[in-house]
């Protein structure tokens, strides 16, 4: 895998010439003041969105094939946002992240917001991971980039329109293939391109990464990342499935579970053909390949895994936790912290898969949470002592040995402790992120990133105890 190692750099010149530099202590540094500064900017009522208005400006989606709509659940056109720079022969594309809809009730009530329209989306666009903001974003910001709405509904591979559904359109997997059929000719003249998505993106994304490397950019050097997609067959606290016996599980009345099952009766999914003819070939659903601890296994593009021990998204969907997260159980024990052992150490299972494959790359955190990188407190966690972002960088460039974008935890399997940077996040659900209830602490100590370990171990035990 040939990669860009470069030990000496001006962070700025190179940005503009979209050059790969490897993580500095100086990034961390312009990194905390970034975060600061959007933590004040928050505390003076600054009720910035999503989609706050920024350096990326909107294009209509131009329809790749007469018989392949690109519209939005509602109707409206798909667009995506674009920034070039005529500097940068690198490209970066990334799938908005924000859930699905399965049952006609929650697509109509999605239709009518930013997720399944595009009639309230703003000219321009800052960006997450797409960014031009160099203190937040050092390695990427000054390559083309691209960012592409989520307003299908269906992960990115929905071909169809669905009366069933109230004529609600799912046509995720055609506004991604017009998208990149669009720009196909200025990125294959580049010299790289990095694919990817957080959540419902990083979905789509590892349905998609292996065509977007091999049906449309052969000649150039294509990488993807997956940020809190790593979704897992694990089974409801609730099931009557023992939870050692053994995968494949099955959760088919799980929120993970209804949208394996829409993915061709509603989507009309085109998921990746290698796990599909896999499964079928099992006598098994196609909605298998959504599981990020099945997808791994077909994909062959160099791929970089984020994710969590304890991913908040998928325990709010198998019930152990209410859907509004935070919420901190009354009790880490008896049968909820046997289940989130068991979930736990099903998750780090699947690191093996991954460190398996030449080229890829993870950071696998002992965290409550979701997401990870640029957009939020959450970007702060750290994995002996490297950041989501530090190591993607690290994987990327080639500018760092193996142990600095392979790396993997264990603050506690049980779920009674977990990683301390973690309560980076306010509200945390981890037990000992309790202990950081006074603000002034919690800012001294978290928001430099200074964990005091004698400190937070006094802490955890007072808070948790041996429960």
């Amino acid at each position: 895998m040939l990669r860009l190692a470069l030990a000496i750099v001006v962070l700025g010149a190179v940005a503009a010439a979209g050059m790969e530099t490897g993580w500095s202590p100086a990034d961390d540094a312009a990194a905390q003041e970034w975060t600061r500064a959007r933590r004040a900017r928050r505390a003076d009522g600054d009720t910035e969105t999503f989609f706050t208005p920024g350096s990326l400006t909107k294009q209509p989606v131009v329809q790749a094939a007469e018989d392949k709509p690109v519209l939005c659940m509602d109707g409206t056109p798909a667009v995506y946002y674009i920034s070039r720079n005529a500097n940068s022969k690198k490209w970066v594309v990334q799938l908005q992240e924000g859930g699905f809809c399965i049952s006609p009730a929650d697509c109509q009530a999605r239709a009518q917001t930013d997720l399944g329209s595009s009639a309230n989306l703003p000219d321009s666009f800052r960006g997450n991971f797409v960014t031009r903001d160099a203190p937040a974003n050092p390695e990427f910001n000054g390559w083309n980039r691209v960012f592409v709405p989520y307003c299908s509904g269906d992960i990115f591979v929905g071909t169809r329109r669905s009366e069933e559904f109230g004529g609600l359109n799912f046509y995720g997997y055609n506004i991604v293939e017009a998208v990149i059929v669009e720009l196909q000719a200025e990125i294959a003249n580049g010299d790289g391109l990095l694919f990817g998505g957080n959540s419902a993106g990083g979905i789509g994304t590892t349905q998609w990464i292996d065509r977007i490397a091999e049906d449309f950019f052969p000649d150039i050097h294509v990488d993807g990342f997956v940020n809190g997609a790593f979704f897992n067959d694990f089974p409801f606290i609730q099931q009557d499935i023992p939870w050692h016996t053994g995968p494949p599980y099955s959760f088919p009345d799980s929120q993970m579970g209804k949208l394996a099952a829409g993915l061709s009766n509603v989507y009309g999914a085109k998921v990746d053909e290698s796990c599909s003819e896999a499964f079928t070939a099992q006598g098994m659903t196609i909605g298998a390949c959504i599981v990020g601890s099945f997808a791994v296994d077909y994909i062959s593009t160099p791929t970089f895994f984020i994710w969590s021990r304890w991913d908040t998204n998928q325990l709010s969907r198998t019930q152990i936790f209410p859907e509004q997260l935070p919420v901190l159980p009354a009790e880490f024990a008896g049968p909820v912290r046997a289940y989130l052992q068991a979930f736990g150490d099903y998750t780090a299972a699947t690191i093996a898969k991954i460190a398996a494959k030449p080229d890829f790359g993870y950071w696998f955190a002992s965290c409550f949470n979701h997401i990870y990188l640029l957009d939020g407190e959450d970007a702060a966690a750290e994995v002996n002592g490297v950041t989501a972002y530090a190591a993607l960088v690290n994987w990327y460039t080639g500018t760092g040995p193996k142990e600095s974008y392979q790396l993997s935890e264990n603050f506690g399997s049980d779920g009674s402790m977990c990683n301390p940077t973690c309560c980076m996040s306010p509200g945390s659900i981890c037990p000992a992120c309790k202990a950081y209830s006074d603000e002034e602490t919690w800012q001294h100590d978290m928001l430099l990133w200074s964990v005091d370990m004698a400190k937070w171990t006094a802490a955890r035990d007072a808070t948790c105890g041996d429960a």
